[in-house]
């Protein structure tokens, strides 16, 4: 827990574990900010008045695991109140249950990155941006998502691993793999990979809702990466 942001400057290799029986439970969580992964390096040209460039990342990745567990109320893997930005890759497995809501990732008030683009505009290589690992939320009596963000949600590389969101309660229900009020990219889902979200209402007079990729107000866009 931060009041303000999470600077995780090297790669996540570790498992972390949150249990609460009334109240929230929360993995990572940043209050104020943003959570970082990675450290980004620039380089210099050396002139009097210097340019500089985004040469490497120093870690970035996401591995080992992050359980959240919460009885009565909401878990999350990873909250943040900006933007989650992972610059390597997801490895690892992340998973929240909640007795109420369930957020594998969620910005609150900004964007879901993965991966980061090195060098010049001529020359752009990407570093990670896979997400190779795991995503599962559970709700036991709200609803789930999977990755959620208020802004956008941008994965770089490859979607090779799995999502999840499932969400139960007697009334109505919503479930959401990959959801944000903005545009999702992808730049590639792998054969194998599976982005899927069930909701089921135990009450026959409301309604469940279950969304795999959904962007509210904007695009999904998969295999071609789009600038304004």
């Amino acid at each position: 827990y931060a009041n303000d942001s999470f600077h995780i400057r090297g790669s996540v290799t570790a498992d972390i574990t949150a249990i609460a029986k009334q109240g929230d439970a929360a993995g990572l969580r940043a209050y104020n900010g943003d959570v970082n992964i990675g450290t980004l390096i620039y380089t210099s040209d050396g002139a009097l008045t210097p340019t500089y460039t985004l040469t490497s990342v120093n870690g970035g990745d996401l591995g080992g695991s992050i359980t959240a567990t919460s009885t009565y109320d909401d878990a999350y893997g990873i909250r943040s109140n900006y933007d989650i930005d992972i610059r390597g890759s997801l490895t690892g497995e992340i998973t929240a249950t909640g007795g109420n809501n369930a957020y594998g990732l969620l910005s609150q008030n900004g964007a879901v990155l993965l991966g980061t683009v090195l060098g010049s505009e001529t020359t752009e290589t990407l570093f990670g941006g896979n997400l190779s690992g795991t995503i599962s939320a559970t709700a036991t009596g709200g609803s789930a998502y999977g990755v959620s963000a208020s802004n956008y949600i941008e994965i770089l590389g490859e979607l090779s691993g799995s999502v999840a969101a499932t969400a139960t309660d007697t009334n109505d229900v919503y479930a959401y793999g990959l959801y944000a009020n903005n545009n999702i990219y992808l730049g590639n889902m792998a054969a194998g990979s599976s982005v899927s979200a069930t909701a089921t209402c135990t009450d026959y007079v409301s309604n469940s809702y279950a969304y795999g990729i959904r962007s509210a107000n904007d695009n999904v866009i998969i295999g071609e990466l789009v600038e304004d």
